[in-house]
């Protein structure tokens, strides 16, 4: 059955304020991996959500994002694929990690060498989808992935050239509770999002349902002639 001209321009509308209406792809919105900021790997931290774990150093984001995943660069010999971890994202107090927004588990679902520079042999991406997707207005966030029934390492970074002096340190927590070491940006981590759009134009809206609209009358029209 052959479409008619109207449906296909309709359909052609349609797809156009689809396209502009809604967001990219997701991205790395956050890129700490080893390839991006250089400099040299600090032993493995013990990293469980029952006990020592840490969260990245303080991100600002300048407008509402939606985070739908996250890599941390950990130990092969502590992640495996299908591993259960916990995600946490806590808000800023004014340079410590505070109010504690989100606490949710998901599972590894790449482990691979991605990102990883001249760091050692054993090093891993271990990447985890968002399951949904985490929505933040525009601030100032925390956030942290650690193994949810069994140790995850995190590695940290060390003295990058051509970026602040890391230290290899990195906020420590006790279980939600934050210990010490409010340290910026030295988690071997990425974090992947989109700038948040909330509903379309109004104007989009106003083509959708000339589209709509358009669709019905070649539908109507077609369906009476087959009856005549």
């Amino acid at each position: 059955m052959k479409m008619s001209r109207t449906i296909r321009a309709a359909l052609a509308v349609a797809c156009f304020v689809s396209l502009n209406g809604t967001t990219a792809f997701a991205a790395v919105i956050l890129d700490h991996s080893p390839d991006a900021v250089g400099g040299t790997q600090s032993p493995a931290y013990a990293n469980n959500a029952t006990g020592q774990n840490f969260g990245d150093d303080v991100f600002t984001i300048s407008n509402s994002h939606t985070l739908s995943g996250m890599d941390l660069y950990v130990g092969s010999q502590w992640a495996s694929l299908g591993q259960s971890v916990t995600i946490r994202i806590w808000a800023d107090g004014g340079g410590t990690p505070s109010t504690l927004l989100h606490d949710f588990t998901e599972t590894i679902s790449i482990l691979d060498t991605d990102g990883i520079a001249g760091w050692v042999p054993t090093t891993r991406r271990a990447h985890v989808d968002f399951t949904p997707a985490i929505t933040l207005n525009a601030g100032t966030y925390w956030i942290g992935m650690s193994g949810t029934n069994s140790e995850l390492s995190v590695y940290t970074t060390r003295g990058a050239s051509g970026s602040p002096l890391l230290d290899g340190k990195v906020a420590q927590f006790s279980g939600t509770t934050y210990s010490h070491m409010a340290n910026i940006g030295d988690t071997a981590m990425r974090l992947y999002g989109d700038s948040f759009t909330a509903v379309p134009e109004p104007a989009s809206i106003a083509m959708w349902g000339l589209a709509g609209g358009l669709g019905l009358v070649v539908a109507r029209r077609r369906r009476k002639s087959i009856i005549g």
